[in-house]
C-alpha cells in the first residue's frame, strides 16, 4: 500500500517538475490535483496499465525507446520510488564517483539536488585525468531497457528492509510492461534513482578493483597510468556485468583516450564559456567608457579650458563588473552571449545537444525572443531537443505573430524530414493546441487532423471552440481507449450547457478518473 506522505510528495513533485523529461503534463493531472482529497485514496488502488510507446530522436543518429505512463500509474511510480529514494542514497558511492542525481528530498516534491551534477563530474573527470594518464570511456548497452526487474527487487529490499515494497515495485513495473521481466520505463525522471540503485554494486566493484572512476548514470570513466590496467578492468567490468546483471558493454563507445585527449575532446564547461564570453564584452564597454572619458578631456584642453592649469587625473583602466551594470544591461549583454554560443554551436559539424538545450531552457526561462528565428531555421538539427523547442515557443510567441512566422511554421510541419514522426506530431500538435494563432490555419488544421492525438486534438478545440470536433467524436466514444474517452469527455465543456449535461449524464463508467472529468465538465 502505498503510504499517504509519499503521494503528497508525488503530488507536489509531479505539479512543480512534472512527471516526465520528454512529455509535456496531460490535463489529467490538474484534474487529479484539483479532487485531489477526494480521490487520493482510489490512486492507491488503481491497477496498472501498459505504457505508450514513442521514439525520440537521438543526437546522433537513431531513436530512443520513451514510456509515457497513464497519469494515475505516473503517479503512483513516482511516490513508491519516493518510498525508496533516501535509503537508496544511503548506499551509493560518494558525489564524486556516482556525480548524477543525487538525493535530496523536501516537502515541495524536490527529489535531487540542484547542484549541477554534470559540472560535477566534468570536474571530477579533469581532477582524476591530472594524475592519470589515461582514460577508459564506455557505457552500458541500452541500460534502463536491460535492468532485469527482479534485480530492481533484490536491490531496494537489500536497502530498505521492506521485502513488500520492493515486490510492489517489481510488480507495477512487470504489469506496466505487459509482464516482461525487464526494463524500467524511459522518460518518468524517477527511473533515474532506480537506475542509480542497480549501479550501487558496479560502483563498488570497481572501487574493489583499485580503479579511480567516475561516472554520470552509465556513462562511466576509468582512469590508470598503464594501458593494461585499464584493459584489464574493462575485461572484469564486461564480465561482471554480464554475470550478475545480464549487462553489456556499449563497444561502440568504449574506448581509451590519453587524458589529455580525453579532456580536450568531451570537457565542455558551458559556464565557462559564458563567463569568458561576457568577460569579453565587459571588457570592450569598459574600453569604450574610457575613450569617452579620454575624449572629455581632450576636448576639455582642445577649448582652451581656463582652468587648464589645474592638474587633471587621467582615468585608468579598469574592467566593469558586470553587477555595476543596471539590470537590463545585465540581460542584454547575457542574451547577446547566449545567443553568440547558440549559433557557434549550431555551425558545428557535431553539435553538443547538451548546449543547445541549456541555452533552449535559459532562453525559455527568460522569455529571450532573439533565438526564435535560430531555432526555427535550423529545426531539424534541434530535433532531438524538440520538446524544450516547443516550450521555449510557447514562452516566446504571442497570440497574434506576423505573417513570416505563421508561414515559417508551415513549413516545418509540412517539409521537415521528420514530419512523419509519431512524437514529432505529438510536440507539435501540443504546441498548437496552446496557442490560438492559427485557429484558422487549413494547414494545421490537417495536420492536428492527421496526427492521431486525440488530447491535443480536443485541447484545440477547446482552446478555439470547435464544436463540431467534439460532437464528431460523441458518435464513436463507446469504441475509444482509455486516453482517448478522458479527453473526449474533457472537451465536452466547449458544448452548449443543455446538450453536454444531456450527454455526459448518460454516460455510466466505473472509471473514477473519467467520474471526475465528467463531474468537471458539467460544472465548467
Amino acid at each position: 500500500m502505498i503510504k499517504e506522505r509519499e503521494l503528497e510528495l508525488a503530488k507536489n513533485h509531479i505539479k512543480k517538475y512534472g512527471a516526465t523529461d520528454f512529455f509535456f503534463r496531460s490535463f489529467e493531472f490538474d484534474i487529479l490535483f484539483k479532487y485531489w482529497e477526494e480521490i487520493k485514496e482510489k490512486i492507491q488502488k488503481e491497477k496498472p496499465h501498459c505504457v505508450q510507446t514513442y521514439c525520440v530522436k537521438k543526437p546522433q543518429e537513431g531513436y530512443r525507446i520513451v514510456q509515457r505512463l497513464d497519469p494515475i500509474n505516473a503517479i503512483q511510480y513516482v511516490a513508491m520510488t519516493f518510498a525508496v529514494a533516501e535509503k537508496i542514497e544511503i548506499n551509493r558511492a560518494n558525489e564524486n564517483i556516482a556525480c548524477s542525481y543525487r538525493i535530496d528530498i523536501n516537502k515541495e516534491g524536490q527529489l535531487y539536488k540542484d547542484n549541477g551534477a554534470f559540472n560535477n563530474y566534468n570536474d571530477a573527470a579533469i581532477n582524476l585525468a591530472k594524475r592519470n594518464r589515461y582514460v577508459l570511456k564506455t557505457d552500458i548497452s541500452d541500460f534502463y531497457n536491460q535492468i532485469y526487474l527482479h534485480r530492481i527487487e533484490n536491490i531496494i529490499d537489500t536497502c530498505t528492509k521492506d521485502s513488500k515494497l520492493a515486490k510492489q515495485l517489481e510488480n507495477f513495473l512487470s504489469n506496466i510492461n505487459t509482464n516482461t521481466s525487464k526494463g524500467i520505463p524511459i522518460g518518468p525522471q524517477v527511473s533515474a534513482i532506480l537506475g542509480e540503485a542497480i549501479m550501487i554494486d558496479i560502483d563498488e566493484f570497481i572501487v574493489d578493483m583499485g580503479i579511480e572512476h567516475t561516472r554520470y548514470v552509465d556513462d562511466i570513466l576509468l582512469f590508470a597510468n598503464d594501458r593494461n590496467i585499464l584493459q584489464n578492468a574493462l575485461n572484469n567490468l564486461t564480465r561482471y556485468l554480464f554475470n550478475n546483471h545480464r549487462l553489456s558493454i556499449n563497444n561502440s563507445k568504449t574506448k581509451i583516450y590519453t587524458s589529455e585527449e580525453y579532456t580536450n575532446r568531451f570537457i565542455s564547461d558551458f559556464n565557462k564559456i559564458e563567463k569568458e564570453k561576457i568577460f569579453e564584452k565587459l571588457k570592450a564597454l569598459s574600453e569604450e567608457i574610457y575613450e569617452e572619458k579620454m575624449r572629455e578631456i581632450e576636448e576639455l584642453y582642445d577649448n582652451s579650458n581656463p582652468y587648464d592649469f589645474i592638474d587633471i587625473t587621467l582615468p585608468e583602466k579598469e574592467i566593469i563588473d558586470i553587477k555595476e551594470l543596471k539590470r537590463d544591461e545585465q540581460l542584454k549583454i547575457k542574451v547577446e552571449v547566449l545567443k553568440e554560443v547558440f549559433v557557434e554551436e549550431l555551425k558545428k559539424e557535431n553539435q553538443d545537444i547538451s548546449v543547445l538545450k541549456y541555452i533552449i531552457r535559459r532562453a525559455k526561462n527568460l522569455r529571450i525572443r532573439n533565438l526564435l528565428w535560430d531555432v526555427l531555421d535550423n529545426f531539424d538539427i534541434c530535433m532531438p531537443i524538440i520538446r524544450d523547442v516547443i516550450l521555449y515557443l510557447l514562452s516566446v510567441t504571442r497570440n497574434k505573430e506576423d505573417e513570416k512566422y505563421c508561414e515559417k511554421i508551415q513549413q516545418i510541419i509540412l517539409n521537415s524530414e521528420f514530419r512523419e514522426i509519431p512524437y514529432f506530431k505529438y510536440c507539435w500538435s501540443y504546441y498548437f493546441a496552446n496557442t490560438t494563432i492559427f485557429n484558422n490555419n487549413a494547414n494545421v488544421i490537417k495536420f492536428i487532423k492527421e496526427s492521431k492525438e486525440t488530447a491535443n486534438y480536443v485541447l484545440f478545440a477547446v482552446k478555439n471552440n470547435k464544436i463540431s470536433w467534439i460532437r464528431e467524436y460523441k458518435t464513436e466514444f463507446e469504441n475509444l481507449g482509455r486516453s482517448d474517452r478522458r479527453a473526449v469527455l474533457y472537451g465536452a465543456r466547449v458544448l452548449p450547457i443543455d446538450e453536454r449535461k444531456k450527454w455526459l449524464n448518460s454516460i455510466i463508467t466505473d472509471d473514477f478518473l473519467e467520474q471526475i472529468i465528467i463531474k468537471d465538465s458539467i460544472e465548467k
